[in-house]
């Protein structure tokens, strides 16, 4: 079933749509099987009359992709949290760096959807050993760090 969330950004990204095509109407005129009395209609909000399967067309092709991930609080997730929060209560700007996939920016896009009024996260780049900081390099004996290939940062305003 398609949320109403899941509907606004349908909505949101077709308007955008309509845009780049120059007119609802040729909007309508490129995607298969969609009039452009529904365009117009989900465009103005008005969507109660347009079943689940035209939003899932719709939103396919124009590019709308509708992945729902289960949030689990695993170890990292409740830290990164406690992270956040700090940095929100505190007016403190963090950098957070991981290896790929250990959740960073799931967290971060989850915390902020929670708290969007304080929060911003996003891809501050990748960081190479060489770019690390005066005694953040390993020592003799020490292992040297793999490239940090993700660092979100976050920030209070």
């Amino acid at each position: 079933m398609i949320t109403n969330e899941e509907k606004e950004m349908i909505r949101v990204r077709l308007g955008e749509y309509c845009e780049m095509k120059g007119s609802q109407k040729r909007a309508a005129t490129s995607l298969v099987g969609v009039s452009p009395a529904t365009v117009t209609q989900i465009v103005t909000g008005k969507w109660e009359l347009i079943n689940e399967k035209m939003w899932r067309s719709i939103a396919a092709q124009i590019g709308v992709k509708q992945t729902r991930w289960n949030i689990v609080e695993t170890r990292n997730y409740k830290a990164l949290s406690d992270i956040f929060s700090d940095a929100q209560e505190n007016a403190l700007v963090l950098a957070v760096c991981g290896e790929a996939g250990t959740g960073k920016s799931l967290t971060a896009a989850h915390y902020g959807a929670e708290k969007p009024e304080r929060l911003r996260a996003g891809l501050l780049g990748v960081l190479e050993p060489q770019d690390l900081p005066p005694g953040a390099a390993p020592r003799d004996g020490q292992e040297t760090p793999r490239a940090i290939r993700w660092a979100t940062w976050w920030t209070t305003w």
